[in-house]
């Protein structure tokens, strides 16, 4: 089994558990159980496909500067604390940073499954209401 597919098993595993508390927390004998499984299965989709697209941007490096400034701060003010610098200058820590990351699309699928879930038991319920 690959690294993608273990993490992908991983955020569906974590989608259902986070529908599953919202499920459970806000259940009410008066709605529809479709209404629930739609209301959980959306709140797991946009949890999932938030966390998917933070860590897209960070892929692209769009928080890369604010780190490296926050660094800089840190060790002008307290250049005792901390241990030397690993980077000479913000264009190599944005490199070395580029080849450790991960991709960001486990998360967005299992996000979009969620999403699709909580559209498949919104129909559902439009059906039987």
């Amino acid at each position: 089994m690959t690294q993608q597919r273990k993490h992908f098993l991983i955020f569906l595993i974590t989608g259902l558990l986070s529908a599953a508390m919202v499920v459970y927390y806000r259940w009410n004998p008066e709605k529809h159980l479709f209404h629930q499984l739609c209301d959980g299965a959306f709140v797991a989709g946009v949890v999932l496909v938030g966390i998917g697209g933070l860590k897209f941007a960070r892929n692209g490096g769009t928080f890369d500067m604010m780190v490296w400034g926050l660094d800089s701060v840190v060790r002008t003010t307290f250049p005792w604390m901390l241990k030397e610098r690993q980077d000479a200058d913000f264009v190599a820590y944005a490199e070395r940073k580029r080849e450790s990351r991960q991709s960001a699309k486990p998360e967005l699928l299992a996000g979009a499954f969620y999403l699709a879930l909580s559209v498949i038991f919104l129909v559902i319920y439009l059906a039987q209401r």
